[in-house]
Order: structure tokens, then sequence, then C-alpha cells
């Protein structure tokens, strides 16, 4: 894959063998198989690919797949290809070093094609749809060979029947292809290609060994095989920083915390040994009890001593000073966990590049034109004595960066990129950066009008960004650019999106929403862009992720910061601290979901680890490092209609604070005992289930509908299932169903909430309160329809949609 674009220093480390003993014939594309005897079955190796020896499938796939489509796309607008170019006899392999400069000729004559008016129209013109289906059939025939674009789903490929080199070579060349569409025959061309597969088992195991794995899933998600090819030539994470996740799985970051206990600050200059500079003790704590935001000044004095200066921002009192909120990751050495102070150094380093953030207070500061800034690491009380102080400053956070003239990101691996550098060695260390897989760079970055990303020499605003890696056919300059330049622009725009993506689309729309006063009402929406943000993002205490998560959301945390936790916060033992911490975050996130109070009704079949907590089963017990939710295949596309879908906390009773749980619809299925073990030791039981037989007066059952079925049902073990599962016989228990009985297809898997009903003298009217156990599987293997003569080995009873509190 010698076309794909490397680092700067690197070498390309994927080297493709050639196979083929005979050319492509030339002939029409899609029916060179048949032309070859290859029958549909013997294509999809249902027939062991009509037992042929793996050189023969080989050669096969790659004459038609490899070399026919290169052959086949220029043969559509009139360019004859030499194959010979593709091969490196004396090596025995192939290679691809010429691609870009035929692509720059391919791109010629597209551009011929092109009407003067040009529109969207033109991607459905005969050559342009007779390319697409070229892609289209070989991402078709190689998708069961790759991984798909699921995190959170547990990835599994086929065994191919050809070398992992010659998969990359196959999925690379479309890749490539699919890039180059969008400049050739206009964008809405390139995205009627159906999506390429997430990657390849071959770079899959090379990534794995540099990245978490965590993070590997997330690349096949975000990043087509030319980025994940990019990110493969890198060095990686460190010895060390690998090693912090060493305990992580493809589903779920467990990352080892930075240890406080051993924590060490960092410094500007190397080998530089001065001394932690404080902040204004007094002067900080009267800011904040003021209700002003504090900022800071950093002052050196003729005889070279370095000290801090506080002043007060408070729009409601008058005092509108311009400040930039400092966002950075703690790792990096920039945090201080036992006082508000950092280098003498490193605040002089600080202010100078505060000074340089072009923004339009720039220039109006009190202290010979320097501009203030707010740093969490200065400006959070940490002694344990100012609690209170604390406290108030967290529950101001979001207004504290809201208010900000701009955010400037400190990350020492951006530092080391020029900001003049090319677009692509821009974007990818912002991608790979630890400041974006923190918890509560979310909001720091989120918030503020302008995000600005400190390079090596200066900062640059990430919407500036942004808008150079535009690839817009229809803006005249873009139109004009060669094809190099255009798939550069493709490749750093796959590590800018995500970015992008986390810190564009959510903020616009709580804008918009809060201008309208509709937040309360659309809140719920809001929630799902930000989990899926949230999956790839770590923190060191449990406990903040529901206050981030309340800020952004434009919620008053007060009520989760006043959720104390216990004494054992303090211990000098990191497992109990620990413990302790887990043990607040659970009780601040059944806070958060009263706060909030109505979600998709889906959320109840998530995968996340539950709360464990009386009422709050239902809900996950953290968003970070986990699955995404809606890439879950096993999770069915609701099938009742806008708002209907929706779940609500629902409190009753004399005690509501107890007495809590989420309202919902949803069909049931009745399991009684004693249950049909299917024979093997994952709990897997056979239910036959029917709906009430029809008593006079209801409407008659026809043969054609479907009044039950038999199913198998299995339980899915969460990470931290230390005993298993068993049946207990002399249990009542429901299934909670994703979809009635006549919408669930015969062969088809899907998750179902396994409960408890349960009963008390407090609650004894419907709906139904049903205990949260666990998940699982359950698939129809055969529907019935009709009504046997003995119901006694029915286990199940399906039962219509119906109101349910699912505790």
């Amino acid at each position: 894959m010698d076309h794909f674009k490397l680092p700067p220093g690197a070498q390309h480390y994927i080297f493709v063998p050639y196979k083929c003993t005979e050319p492509y014939d030339g002939g029409d594309f899609h029916t060179y198989p048949e032309r070859k005897g290859w029958t549909i079955d013997d294509i999809e190796g249902k027939n062991e690919y009509g037992y042929r020896r793996p050189e023969e499938i080989e050669m096969f796939f790659q004459s038609w797949l490899f070399f026919g489509v290169i052959v086949e796309v220029f043969k559509i607008v009139d360019i004859k290809i030499n194959i010979d170019d593709f091969i490196d006899y004396d090596k025995g392999l192939v290679t691809t070093h010429k691609l870009p400069e035929l692509m720059e000729e391919l791109t010629v004559a597209w551009k011929k094609t092109w009407p003067d008016d040009l529109t969207y129209e033109f991607a459905f013109t005969p050559k342009a749809v007779a390319t697409t289906e070229i892609f289209n059939t070989v991402v078709r025939v190689m998708r069961p060979y790759c991984y798909g674009h699921a995190v959170g789903v547990p990835v599994s490929a086929r065994t191919s029947p050809l070398s992992p080199e010659m998969v990359v070579s196959i999925i690379g060349l479309v890749t490539t292809f699919r890039h180059a569409s969008s400049h050739m025959f206009v964008e809405f061309g390139h995205r009627s290609i159906k999506p390429g597969p997430g990657g390849t088992p071959l770079l899959r195991s090379i990534l794995r060994k540099k990245w978490c794995p965590f993070q590997v899933n997330a690349m096949q998600v975000d990043l087509k095989l030319d980025g994940q090819y990019y990110v493969g030539a890198l060095q990686g994470l460190s010895k060390n920083e690998l090693q912090r996740h060493s305990d992580c799985t493809d589903i779920r970051c467990v990352e080892k915390p930075v240890d406080e206990d051993t924590y060490v600050l960092k410094h500007a200059i190397t080998d530089c040994s001065c001394q932690p500079v404080p902040v204004p003790e007094q002067d900080l704590l009267e800011a904040i009890e003021r209700g002003d935001t504090p900022v800071l000044f950093y002052l050196k004095g003729d005889d070279g001593e370095h000290r801090l200066e506080v002043r007060g921002y408070n729009t409601a009192m008058g005092t509108d000073l311009p400040y930039i909120a400092i966002s950075h990751v703690w790792s990096d050495g920039m945090g201080n966990p036992k006082q508000n102070a950092l280098p003498g150094c490193l605040l002089e380093r600080i202010q100078k590049m505060v000074d340089n953030v072009d923004f339009r207070g720039q220039g109006s500061g009190p202290y010979n034109g320097h501009v203030g800034f707010w740093m969490d690491t200065l400006c959070i009380p940490v002694d344990p004595k100012h609690d209170d102080q604390r406290k108030s400053t967290i529950i101001k956070m979001r207004q504290i960066y809201q208010e900000s003239f701009a955010v400037l990101v400190l990350e020492s691996e951006l530092q080391t990129v020029s900001s003049t550098a090319p677009i692509i060695e821009r974007c990818i260390p912002l991608y790979l950066t630890k400041w974006i897989r923190r918890l509560w760079t979310y909001q720091e970055g989120g918030l503020p009008g302008w995000l600005n990303i400190q390079f090596c020499d200066n900062s640059l605003a990430l919407h500036k960004v942004y808008a150079e890696v535009g690839v817009d056919p229809f803006v005249p300059e873009r139109r004009l650019e060669n094809m190099t330049l255009h798939m550069e622009r493709q490749l750093a725009g796959q590590f800018i999106s995500d970015v992008q993506g986390q810190f564009g689309l959510l903020q616009g729309a709580l804008l918009n929403w809060m201008n309208e006063n509709r937040m309360d009402e659309m809140r719920w929406a809001a929630f799902l862009p930000m989990i899926s943000s949230f999956s790839s993002r770590m923190t060191t205490r449990q406990s903040d992720e529901s206050l981030c998560l309340a800020s952004v959301l434009v919620l008053d945390t007060t009520p989760l910061v006043r959720v104390k936790g216990s004494d054992e916060l303090k211990s000098k033992d990191k497992e109990i601290r620990r413990r302790a911490d887990r043990e607040l975050a659970d009780r601040r996130m059944a806070v958060l979901y009263r706060l909030i109070g109505r979600f998709m009704d889906s959320i109840i079949f998530t995968k996340y680890p539950r709360l464990p907590l009386e009422g709050f089963r239902w809900g996950p017990r953290t968003y970070l490092g986990e699955l995404l939710w809606f890439y879950d295949p096993e999770l069915e596309p609701s099938y009742k209609e806008y708002g209907m879908n929706l779940g609500t906390i629902h409190t009753w009773g004399a005690d509501p604070h107890e007495n809590v749980g989420l309202l919902v619809r949803f069909p049931l299925i009745t399991l009684n005992g004693p249950f049909n073990l299917d024979g093997t030791e994952d709990q897997r039981i056979v239910v036959d289930t029917r709906i009430p037989e029809p008593i006079d007066g209801d409407t008659e059952v026809t043969t054609d509908k479907i009044i039950g079925g038999r199913h198998i049902v299995e339980p899915v073990l969460s990470h931290d299932d230390s005993e298993g599962f068993s049946w207990i016989n002399d249990v009542t228990y429901l299934l909670v169903m994703q979809t009635p009985l006549d919408k669930r297809v015969a062969g088809q898997t899907k998750l179902a909430v396994l409960g408890q009903l349960l009963l008390s003298a407090e609650h004894v009217a419907p709906p139904p309160r049903i205990k949260h156990e666990r998940l699982v599987r359950v698939t129809l293997l055969f529907p019935t329809y009709e009504f046997g003569d003995d119901t006694s080995q029915m286990e199940g009873l399906e039962l219509p949609e119906r109101p349910l509190i699912i505790v």
C-alpha cells in the first residue's frame, strides 16, 4: 500500500504478495466470476469456495477485486491502464506507488465530463453510477472478512481465504477511490457508496500493539483504512503508557489513573528547580466568596521574584475583565493535588501563551496589556478546610468556561507540533491527544465561543483548523485543487471530524434550545450525543462524571455537590479511596437521573454496568470508557412513534425519595419454572410462549396470526459477574421485550431485560414494579400459529405493551 500517506520519516510496513498467474481479462467487471466458473456460493465461501486450492482462491480475488477494479474504474473515462505499473516482479509484490500520479489523470478526465452547472444530480449519470457499483461490489464481497464500525460490540471477522496483506490492499484501494470520488463526481456520489468495513485483522493487530484496545476499536469508527494505516506508522504509546492500559479490552477502557501520591510537577525548562508559586490564598477565597471568577496575572519583579495576583470577574457587578480559561490534562504535570501553586518557570510560559491568544479582548488587561487567566489547578481551593469555597467553584464551572473570552488548550504532544505544519500533522496529534480523552475537557472545549489549541510556536482557533479540511466540490477553489491535495484534506478530515463532532454539533443544539426555552423539554435528546463522546473519556475521580454531565446539560450542580462522600475518601489507602469515590459516584449518578427526568426508553436494554441502587438499576453506572449505546446491533430501532419512546422518572407512596423507578411501556413475557435447560453450561433455557387464549367476546384468533413461539433465552454475563448466573425455579421472572411478538423475526437474537415482579404494601396498584436483574438474549426459533390442546408445557405468557416501572 505504498500510495498511502505516511508520517514524516516513517516507512511502509505492509507488503502485498503478487499471486496472479494470469492477467485480468478486461471483460465486464460484474460478470468476471461467471467467466471464471465461480458461483455466488463459491464467492461467499458457503461451499469451501468450490473446494478450490488456496492459491486459486487468492489468484481469483486479487485479479477481480484489485486489478479488475483498477482497470475498470479507469476504463469508464477511457483511460487504459498498464497492469505492469502495479507489479514489482523482482520482489513478487503488488505496488501502488504510481496510483497517485494516475489519480491526477483520472481527475482531469472526470472534470472534462462536468457540466457548467455542476449539481448533485451529476452523481446519477451513467458513468458515475457504474463507478459506484464497482466499489459497492467490492465492499459487499469483502465485508465478512473485516471488522465493522461498531464500538462496544465484540468484534469478529470471518477467517479470510486471502492473506491478511491482500485483504488490506483490496479494501485500501476502494478507500482511496472512495475519497477521490467526491472530487470526481461530486460529494453526493461519494455518499452513495456503501460504507466500507471498519478495519482489517492485520491492521487491527498492528494498532493493538501500540494503542489501548478500546481506542483501537474507536479508530474503526472514526477512521478509514488510510487513516488507520497512518496511525499504525506512528510510534504509539510509550511502554509505561501501554502498561496503564494493560487491563483494557475492546469494549472497555480501564486506564490506571495518575497516582496523586507520587505526582510530579512539570517545569517549563529542563532541569529547572524553581519553587512553586502559590496563589495568594486570602485573595482567592475573598473573590470566590464575593461570587467573582478569580482571574490570575503572573508578574515577575525586577529582582526576578515570581508572583501571582488575583482580580475578580463578575459581569453582574460590572467588573467585566477579559480572561482566558486554561484547559489541560493532569498527567502532563500541570496539576497539583497538594496546593494551589505551580513552578514559576511554568507560570511565566503560561502567561506568555495567554497573552498571544488572538481574541477580541486582547490588549485590554490592567497589567501592561497582560491578559488574565483562570486555571483549575490554581483557582479551585485544594485545602480541605476550604471545602465550601471549593464546592461553590465547582458549581460555577459551566459559567466560568462559558464567560471566558477563549479557552486555551495546553497539552504536551500538541506543543511539539508547529502551527504552520501540514494540516494532517496538526490534526493527527489533536485526535490522539490525551486532552480529548479526559472527562472535564468535554465541558472546557465545548462551552466557550473560541477554542484555541496551543502548538509549539503559536495557538490556533479550532474553527480555523476545521476550515482547512473542507472538501466541498461546489467551492470553486476546492474544485481547482489537484488530487494529491484533495486526498490529504480527506485524510486530515478523518481525524478532525471526531473532534468537531464532540465540540460543535451538541453545543449548537444546546444553545438553540436554551434560546427557545426548551432545555427542560429537550435535555433527553442532548444526553445521547454526550454519552457518545463520554465513551472514549476517562477521569481520575469517578464522582466527577455526573458533575460534568449536569454542567453541560445546563443543570444546577448544587444537589450533586451536596451529596457527601464518606470519610474513607481521605484514607491513605488508595484502594479504600477508590471504593469510596465509586460509592459517591453511584449516589451522585442517581441524583443526576432524577434531575434529567426523561430518557430514551431503550436505556434499560444497554450493556453498560448497572447502577447498584434500588430504583435505579435500569440506569447505567457510568458512561466513561464504555461501549456506545446506539452502535449495538442487538438494540432494535424503536417501533414507537416519536415522543412515545421516552421513559420518565416515576415516584409513588409516602416516601418518593425511596420509591422511585423508570416508567416505560414494553411488551412482556412471563416465565414460570421449572425451566427447560438446553444442556449447555451457559444457563440457556428453551421457553414456549403463547398469548392468552381468547374468551367469549374476544376477537377470534385466525390461523395466519402468530400467537406464540419457541424461544431460547440466554443470560448476558457482565464484566463484573464473578459468580455467573443460575435460574431459580420458584421465582416468577418477567422478560421485558424490545418488540411485540408480531414484530419478531425467526432466528433473530435481540436483548431483553430479565426482571422479578415486586409486590409490597406500599405499591399494590398498577403499573407493575419490576426489578432489573440483568440482560438476556432472546432468540425466536419458530413462531406458533394455533393453540394446542395441551398448554401445560407453556412456560411463558405473551403480554402486550403496557406501562411498567423498572427499578
